[in-house]
């Protein structure tokens, strides 16, 4: 019998003494992390950090080692050990499966990220287009990677047209594919932050949009703003995902019993109810009648 085939990592793990891992990956990843943490570099505050398709988490591992930041991971991988050997644990949330863009979108209406990463991930989708905008929505600040045009190897070459439409702007600069002896561009986005719902399926469930809310961020500070005819009450933006959008996708971390027993510490919260709650250092209570009523 012959031995099996051993299938290479998609992109490096970090390590806590930051070396190089022994085994064989496809995609070097220290040239993209230098855009990535120049872009964190700017911040004076502590961020957050959405990562579309994180694989093992090695850009949020080197964010959280360099910064005071928040990572929310979305991928199908098991990512809990390398984030507990480097950590960075209790400042993760990890979604463990595949988003498709409708529910990127119905995310995008509740949740607001200052980075949101979205590395090679558009061609990945069932609706690619869709899935660029949802993303736009969900972040202050947009990173993507697409497919070049000579970029043949790349999977999905029928969405590549229609991608790269999407981009119809100078990219900043350009990485070099892993399947073809070509390039990949990238684009650095801002964007205009915004929170209409208070979870993602409150149209469904009869909850109010946000109309009179606004997000305020600048790389010094970021306010959460509720406007009305009695004045304006802003609290500072908690890092990290609404506990009921966190539940409603089956979160993977924190698991249950860490969840719970957080939430034992805030049994007098005047609305007790996840969607009054952030999941990210902790859990943190949020809409407290004393700080914003």
């Amino acid at each position: 019998m012959g031995m099996r085939e051993v299938r290479r990592l998609y992109q490096p793990v970090w390590t806590p003494n930051g070396n190089e891992p022994a085994y064989e990956f496809q995609r070097p990843s220290a040239e993209r992390y230098e855009i990535v943490k120049d872009l964190a570099s700017r911040f004076n505050r502590r961020f957050s950090v959405l990562d579309i398709g994180s694989n093992y988490g090695y850009f949020d591992v080197r964010l959280m080692e360099d910064f005071d930041c928040t990572c929310v991971l979305i991928d199908n991988k098991f990512v809990a050990p390398v984030l507990k050997g480097n950590n960075c644990l209790d400042r993760s949330v990890v979604i463990q499966k595949h988003l498709q863009a409708d529910v990127l979108e119905a995310l995008s209406r509740s949740e607001h990220f200052d980075i949101v990463l979205g590395l090679a991930v558009l061609h990945h989708f069932d609706d690619p287009e869709r899935a660029y905008k949802a993303i736009r929505r969900l972040g202050w600040w947009n990173i993507f990677e697409i497919p070049g045009k000579e970029d043949i190897g790349a999977a999905n070459p029928e969405k590549h047209d229609s991608i790269q439409a999407c981009f119809d702007m100078d990219c900043d600069g350009y990485f070099p594919s892993h399947v073809s002896d070509s390039k990949r561009p990238y684009y650095i986005l801002e964007n205009e932050p915004y929170i209409f719902e208070q979870t993602m399926d409150a149209g469904d469930r009869g909850a109010p949009v946000y109309e009179g809310y606004d997000v305020r961020c600048t790389f010094d500070e970021n306010f959460f703003i509720k406007k009305s005819d009695q004045g304006n009450k802003e609290r500072e933006f908690v890092p990290g995902m609404n506990l009921y959008n966190f539940q409603r996708l089956g979160g993977a971390w924190p698991i249950d019993d860490d969840i719970e027993k957080e939430l034992e510490k805030h049994k007098d919260h005047p609305d007790f109810h996840p969607w009054n709650f952030v999941v990210g250092n902790g859990i943190t209570p949020i809409d407290l009648e004393d700080k914003f009523a």
